[in-house]
C-alpha cells in the first residue's frame, strides 16, 4: 500500500474503526501538512516596484556580442510580489517571491520567475537597517538540496538569501513537462535573463542593501550565474561552486551526472548536432573577460568527473583568477559538498566585507 492509500485508509477509518479512526485520519493528514507543505499567508502580500539595470553595449568581443544578442531584452520596470510562507519545518522565515521573466517564451509555466527568500536572522525591528544578500542559482538536482542548505545557513548567519528556480523547476514546471534540467537548458537564454533580473528583484526587497548583493551558482546554476554576472553592472561578488567553462565539452565528455544528462538530452531529441546551439547562451567563456578577477571566486573539486578540473581551469584562466580566487576543494563533484560550511563562511566574509576585492584567500 503506497503512502496516498495509507492516508486515505486512515481518513476513512479503515485501520481504526468508527469516530476514533476518523480522528486519527484527520490528525495524520494535519501532521503531514505541517511536515511537508508550506502554506501561504494571503493577508501578508507585498507588491514592490523594481527596474532592470541597463544592459551593456556589445563591444568588439565576438563571443560576448553573440551572447548579448541571444539573451538581451529591453530593460523595463517590473513588479516583485512577496508573500509570507508558513513553513514550521524551516528554521528561518521564508517568503515566496515572484516576478515576470524578462524573456517570456511560448512555454507559459516558465514565464513567471519563482524564488524563495530566506530572511536574515535575527530580523531587525528597524526597516531601514539594510543587510547584504546572496542570490543563489541551484544545481541540476530537482530539489536543489545544496542551494537550500546554503540559503538556510546564510539566513541563520544574518545574510539574506534569494534562491531562484530555473525554468522547468518546481512551480515553473508545466503538466507532463520534460525533465527539469532539459527545460532549463532549452530555455538557457531565459534562465540567464531571469538570474540577471533576480539580482534587481533582490535589490527591491525591504531590508536588503542593494549595493551588497552577491551572486552564487552551483554546478548547473554556475553557468547562468556567470553569464548573468557579465551583463551590465557587476554584482558585489560572484562565487561559482563546481563550475567551469566549455559547457559543450562537459556535456559530451563528462562522467556521472554529465553522462546521465547527455543520455537524457538524447532521449528528448536534443542530439549532438543540436547541443552546441542549445547550450550556447549558457557558455561562460564568452563573457569571462567581463568578470572582475578580484571579486570572482571559483571553487572546483580536485577529482571532479562531472565538471573536470580542466574545464574549471579553462574558466579560471579566462577570467584571470589567481590562487586566492581559484580554489580546489578536496573530493569529487559530490563529496566536495562536505566543504559547504567553508563555502558559507566565505560567502558571509564577502557579504560583510567593505571591499571584497581586498579579501585574502579563503
Amino acid at each position: 500500500m503506497n503512502n496516498k492509500n495509507r492516508i486515505l485508509t486512515l481518513i476513512r477509518g479503515g485501520t481504526a474503526r468508527g469516530r476514533f479512526g476518523s480522528v486519527i485520519g484527520v490528525m495524520t493528514l494535519a501532521m503531514l501538512a505541517i511536515l511537508n507543505f508550506a502554506q501561504l499567508h494571503a493577508d501578508d502580500i507585498q507588491r514592490l516596484d523594481a527596474h532592470d539595470r541597463a544592459l551593456p553595449e556589445a563591444g568588439e568581443h565576438e563571443g560576448f556580442a553573440e551572447t548579448l544578442d541571444t539573451v538581451a531584452w529591453t530593460p523595463s520596470p517590473f513588479i516583485v510580489t512577496t508573500q509570507r510562507v508558513w513553513a514550521p519545518h524551516e528554521t528561518v522565515p521564508i517568503r515566496f517571491v515572484e516576478f515576470p521573466s524578462p524573456r517570456p517564451t511560448a512555454h507559459a509555466p516558465t514565464n513567471t520567475v519563482h524564488a524563495r527568500w530566506y530572511v536574515a536572522q535575527p530580523e531587525s525591528p528597524q526597516p531601514d537597517q539594510l543587510r547584504p544578500a546572496v542570490v543563489l542559482v541551484h544545481s541540476l538536482h530537482p530539489d536543489a538540496p545544496i542551494a537550500q542548505a546554503l540559503a538556510r545557513t546564510l539566513a541563520q548567519r544574518g545574510v539574506h538569501a534569494l534562491l531562484i528556480d530555473l525554468p522547468g523547476y518546481r512551480r515553473r514546471r508545466g503538466p507532463d513537462d520534460v525533465w527539469p534540467g532539459v527545460r532549463a537548458v532549452l530555455h538557457g537564454a531565459q534562465a540567464v535573463a531571469d538570474v540577471r533580473r533576480a539580482y534587481d528583484a533582490a535589490a527591491a526587497l525591504p531590508g536588503i542593501d542593494p549595493d551588497r548583493i552577491l551572486l552564487q551558482g552551483t554546478s548547473l546554476g554556475s553557468f547562468p550565474a556567470a553569464v548573468a554576472a557579465g551583463l551590465g553592472t557587476e554584482p558585489y561578488a560572484l562565487v561559482l561552486l563546481l563550475g567551469g567553462g566549455n559547457l559543450i565539452d562537459i556535456i559530451e565528455h563528462g562522467q556521472k551526472d554529465a553522462a546521465n544528462f547527455r543520455e537524457t538530452l538524447e532521449r528528448h531529441g536534443i542530439h549532438q548536432t543540436r547541443r552546441a546551439a542549445v547550450l550556447a547562451p549558457l557558455e561562460p567563456l564568452k563573457i569571462a573577460h567581463r568578470l572582475n578577477p578580484q571579486t570572482t571566486w571559483l571553487l572546483a573539486a580536485r577529482n571532479d568527473q562531472v565538471v573536470s578540473p580542466a574545464n574549471a581551469l579553462a574558466l579560471a584562466e579566462a577570467i584571470g583568477l589567481d590562487a586566492s580566487r581559484f580554489v580546489y576543494l578536496p573530493g569529487n563533484h559530490y563529496t566536495a559538498t562536505f566543504a559547504l560550511p567553508a563555502v558559507v563562511d566565505l560567502l558571509v566574509r564577502i557579504a560583510e566585507a567593505e571591499d571584497p576585492g581586498t579579501l585574502d584567500a579563503p
